[in-house]
């Protein structure tokens, strides 16, 4: 008797618990804001000077040469190596072999399983065939 009475109240609460409409929601932040106003809390403000100064940049070369060398120095790689690219391209073949594999699987399951259904259908019709029922008096 308690557990009914127990998966009611859980299926009914939720629908006591009403969410604050957008209007409640609005009126109450206003409420809010008129209570700050009338307090004279102000929002923070930010200077300039209120700010950490940002890192002095270094100085720059003095010829484009020497700055294209140096960001060359620097940079590291970005783009793949053609060791990358043949260890991507591997990979990718031997997944593409796994799903392959997985495929033929599954296709002998289904195959196999339609043939099981197949006689097993047969055998329905053999023994619960119109004949049978006729016979039986069903």
């Amino acid at each position: 008797m308690r557990v009914p009475v127990l998966a009611a109240a859980v299926c009914v609460l939720p629908v006591l618990a009403f969410p604050q409409s957008l209007g409640d929601a609005a009126r109450r932040e206003e409420q809010n804001r008129e209570r700050k106003r009338a307090t004279g809390v102000k929002a923070p403000s930010y200077s300039q000077a209120d700010l950490s100064p940002l890192p002095d940049e270094p100085e720059s070369p003095a010829t484009p040469a020497e700055a294209s060398r140096e960001a060359e120095e620097e940079a590291p790689s970005t783009g793949p190596t053609t060791e990358d690219a043949t260890r991507v391209r591997k990979e990718l073949d031997r997944e593409a072999a796994r799903r392959q594999e997985q495929e033929r699987y599954w296709r002998q399951q289904a195959t196999s399983a339609r043939t099981r259904l197949d006689a097993a259908q047969r055998t329905h019709d053999v023994v619960c065939g119109p004949g049978v029922l006729a016979l039986t008096g069903g």
